[in-house]
């Protein structure tokens, strides 16, 4: 699986985003019917700079969000959050290196998600830093929640 992923986010593999992104609705119903999850009203993919998005080509957490949201009727957002400025790539950084690099990364634009519950939408969970920092964000312009979904976690997780 691992491998997959690899090749999904680094080796330009997009068509892998309708498998995982079903698999991702899959779980997000499943919870959901558990009471896991609340109903979320919008999905937010994590954002990526715009530097990355015109070297990678795609947003991967974009594709994943529209397949889930094709799968379950949650409307996707991808214009309230964004990743202004490049921040150093993460992979290999530990988890106080990865909560000051997103520091300042993200903004929210408009005010749209005042006393909306917003799920967040990624490819993978390492330290949670990435999501401290979307999810802080959204609060303070007023989100009444912020939970995430992810396609899988990483290796070092709260480390």
């Amino acid at each position: 699986m691992a491998a997959s992923i690899y090749r999904f986010k680094y080796g330009g593999r997009r068509e892998y985003a309708d498998y995982f992104g079903r698999e991702m609705a899959r779980r997000l119903r499943e919870q959901a019917a558990r009471g896991v999850f609340p109903r979320a009203d919008l999905l937010v993919p994590v954002p990526l700079s715009h530097a990355r998005y015109r070297r990678r080509g795609f947003n991967q957490a974009r594709l994943l969000a529209d397949v889930i949201a094709r799968d379950t009727g949650i409307p996707v957002r991808e214009d309230l959050l964004r990743r202004d400025g490049e921040t150093a790539p993460m992979k290999g950084m530990t988890a106080a290196a990865r909560y000051k690099n997103l520091k300042k990364a993200f903004h929210v634009y408009g005010n749209d998600v005042n006393l909306k519950s917003i799920m967040l939408i990624d490819d993978i969970y390492t330290t949670g830093a990435t999501m401290d920092a979307c999810a802080s964000r959204l609060m303070e312009a007023g989100a009444r929640s912020v939970c995430f979904l992810t396609l899988a976690i990483g290796e070092n997780p709260l480390c």
